[in-house]
């Protein structure tokens, strides 16, 4: 039997697109490339996005559910364009906290995921103890984040160990403690003693009263959502560490108790049982006891409920064993998320809630475990394209693919698993380190996620608390930094265009409609065709795979809709959308095209940002309000209106944001692009991106040249006939311009 959970996905870079991306990058030092520095000067200068952040946060009232969005107390939506914060990063010492906190105000941040910083809050010797000095560092923290209009969510614990003084809450600590003293990824499931600790720890974090506001942290209204726990489903693999606990282990028995009294619930007795399962599946996993005697086997591996799974299962004779397996499984993990949401509620805390943010195998594990984070509140997921795998900058081969080449691919699969009267969150994705095409992840998260998708939040990971603000390096601290000018260094453009709305929700295109009992028989039909992949060895990248064509997702809404009864779904023709090789939105809005099968790119054309992102040509890209004729290169090029309510028609000032690929200095790769061969130093060097731009219906006053930080320099470029300009990065030195106009 096959025990892996997904199946890998392919990550070679193809011949054309290595020669693409190697075109004049032979040498370490490519020439023309120039250094990235900027004196992360806090200032607004043109690019700063301070004041469209209304402060504090949560002056209008608590953020709530409503539908499939966010609104505040007063009723007025919101949208979430965020990052993450992790461990010690969500501690900061005061001068720093106030300096990341302006930093991200002035990038247009609105909402930070604190994550996994519980284990440095706690006490060393208690997880339900907190560390009063680390504590009011959260305090203050969270106040100036506040203070500057940005919301915070807590992500607050991953990979719980448990301390001394846990003993008097656990029934058997020794066990944990002999398994290596984790509490996540099996006990948090199967013990009920487990979990109660963990609500207590959360409920301590709720509870306490914030020094600087005077509010528990249940009652800030700059509290955007709680999480119960990180990266973790019943039905990911790493279940499967459940028969390694010893069989005469305290918790594996009471755990198989509790099977066997929900099996004798079900089917009355051990020969009802044998009816219902037959007897080839009886001691299909194991030896089996029988029923009353309280001891029948779970099979933990989800890959066994899988479609692969569940197609051996039915050539076993072991389909109705696994399907009451996952049935089980399921209402476990259900009963467990409504047990944290009573602690939750009872702590003082009415906003929304996310119970887990995790994938899992396809079918019909995917479909339960979507269930229980619906029911729960926010449906939340995570996903990274590209780079390399594990967590440690080093040379290696990695994944150099580029998402352009396939629509609805990538990191935009995973909005399949959107439901259709909730909202969506993106809580982790990155373009991993050092796969050059960062710049199309964030165009395709913000224009197609945050907008075509009606994404509701967006968190970048990850951030860091550092002197420097921006990163020295593309790989300093780790592989997912996203503090670099092809990340956060396009934000002005990106954040503007994501809260001001301007990309358009499209309308629903697609449905699967699922009901719970259905999926407990095995169905519906077309569950079976569906497929989870993730890279192997290369990268950290999960892509869904439907019965629906992917670049449905490049042309409308697609959603799954939970209903009581089986229900007829709606599987999208992409030929309405589709002209040759370009994908249009139903908006009208963004149109995909495919240029081989390698590279692609991105043209978003909207009141207030108009753009070109991708693998060029040398071929005009007509816009509304302007003619853009990139050269033949790997670019982004955002033309943003600079005001919050005009569009490019009518706003006084424009930004443009040029953003190619960037490399540490001395970073070197094989010819083929595909292998890191040297990681490479300070400072980071920026390919110069070269292009013309004809404005249509308006006359420019001028074209400003700002420095790395936005700020004003003096320096104009020459504007020809009051309409025409030309960029060029080598002679320009930066990524940033101001456009005045008459």
């Amino acid at each position: 039997m096959n025990p892996r959970c997904f199946r890998p996905a392919p990550y070679l870079l193809g011949a054309g697109l290595a020669a693409f991306a190697a075109a004049d990058t032979a040498s370490a030092n490519p020439a023309g490339w120039f250094p990235f520095q900027p004196a992360n000067d806090p200032a607004p200068g043109v690019i700063g996005m301070a004041d469209w952040l209304e402060r504090p946060a949560g002056a209008r009232g608590p953020v709530r559910m409503e539908g499939s969005g966010f609104v505040l107390g007063d009723g007025t939506p919101i949208k979430f364009w965020g990052v993450n914060l992790g461990s010690r990063d969500c501690l900061p010492e005061a001068a720093d906290g106030v300096r990341w906190a302006e930093r991200a105000a002035k990038y247009g941040i609105n909402c930070v995921r604190l994550h996994k910083f519980y284990p440095y809050l706690s006490a060393s010797e208690s997880s339900v103890r907190l560390d009063e000095a680390m504590a009011e560092r959260l305090d203050r923290f969270t106040a100036e984040l506040a203070a500057r209009g940005i919301f915070y969510g807590l992500s607050w614990l991953f990979e719980h160990r448990i301390r001394p003084e846990d003993r008097a809450h656990l029934e058997a600590y020794d066990e944990i403690m002999a398994a290596g003293g984790d509490t996540h990824r099996v006990f948090v499931f199967i013990a009920e003693d487990v979990q109660d600790l963990r609500m207590e720890m959360l409920r301590q974090l709720l509870t306490r009263r914030n020094v600087h506001t005077g509010k528990t942290y249940a009652e800030d209204p700059a509290l955007a959502f709680v999480e119960f726990q990180n990266e973790d489903s019943i039905f990911f693999y790493t279940f499967r560490g459940f028969d390694d606990l010893p069989e005469d282990s305290h918790y594996r028995r009471r755990f198989e108790e509790r099977f066997a009294a929900y099996l004798k619930d079900k089917y009355g007795d051990h020969d009802g049982l044998v009816r219902a399962w037959g007897e080839q599946a009886m001691h299909a996993f194991g030896e089996d006891g029988r029923l009353e005697e309280g001891r029948i086997r779970i099979q933990p591996n989800p890959w066994y409920f899988s479609p692969e799974g569940m197609q051996q299962a039915r050539a076993a004779g072991t389909q109705r064993r696994l399907l009451d397996t996952a049935a089980f499984l399921y209402e476990v993990q259900r009963d467990f998320y409504r047990r944290m949401e009573a602690v939750v509620r009872e702590a003082g805390y009415e906003g929304p809630l996310v119970a887990s943010c995790w994938t899992t195998p396809a079918g019909v594990p995917s479909y339960l475990n979507l269930h229980t984070d619906y029911e729960i509140g926010i449906i939340d997921r995570h996903n990274y394209f590209g780079g390399l795998s594990g967590w440690r900058p080093r040379p290696d081969r990695f994944d150099a693919r580029s998402q352009l080449a396939a629509p609805g691919s990538g990191l935009l699969s995973s909005s399949l698993l959107q439901v259709i009267d909730r909202p969506f969150a993106f809580s982790e994705w990155n373009t991993v380190f050092p796969n050059a095409w960062a710049p199309e992840a964030l165009t395709i998260v913000a224009a197609y996620g945050m907008g075509l998708q009606g994404w509701d939040a967006s968190y970048h990971f990850a951030s860091h608390i550092q002197p420097e603000g921006f990163s020295r390096k593309l790989d300093d601290p780790r592989l997912w930094n996203i503090d670099v000018p092809n990340q956060v260094g396009i934000y002005p453009a990106i954040a503007r265009m994501v809260l001001r709305g301007d990309v358009a929700e499209g309308e629903v295109i697609g449905v699967r409609r699922v009901s719970i009992g259905e999926l407990l028989e095995g169905g519906p039909e077309w569950i079976g065709r569906e497929r989870a992949e993730v890279s192997e060895g290369l990268g950290d990248f999960k892509e869904i795979r439907g019965v629906s064509p992917p670049e449905a997702l490049a042309a409308g809404r697609m959603v799954v809709e939970f209903v009581d009864h089986p229900a007829e779904s709606i599987h999208p023709d992409i030929a309405p959308f589709a002209d040759g090789r370009v994908i249009r939105s139903v908006t009208g809005e963004l149109e995909w095209t495919v240029l081989d099968d390698e590279r692609g790119w991105i043209r978003i054309d909207t009141a207030g940002t108009q753009a070109a992102v991708g693998f060029h040509t040398g071929e005009p890209v007509e816009l509304t309000d302007a003619v853009i004729t990139p050269a033949e290169q790997f670019a982004a090029i955002y033309l943003t209106s600079l005001d919050r309510e005009r569009g490019l028609e009518a706003a006084d000032e424009a930004l443009l944001t040029v953003m190619a690929r960037v490399r540490n200095t001395g970073m070197r790769f094989n010819e083929a692009e595909d292998e890191l061969l040297e990681l490479g130093g300070a400072p980071m060097l920026l390919e110069p991106v070269r292009a013309e731009f004809a404005w249509k219906g308006r006359r420019i006053a001028a074209v400003e040249r700002l420095d790395h930080d936005g700020l004003p320099t003096g320096a104009f470029l020459e504007v020809e006939d009051g309409r025409s300009f030309r960029i060029d990065g080598a002679r320009d030195r930066t990524p940033y311009y101001r456009i005045r106009f008459e």
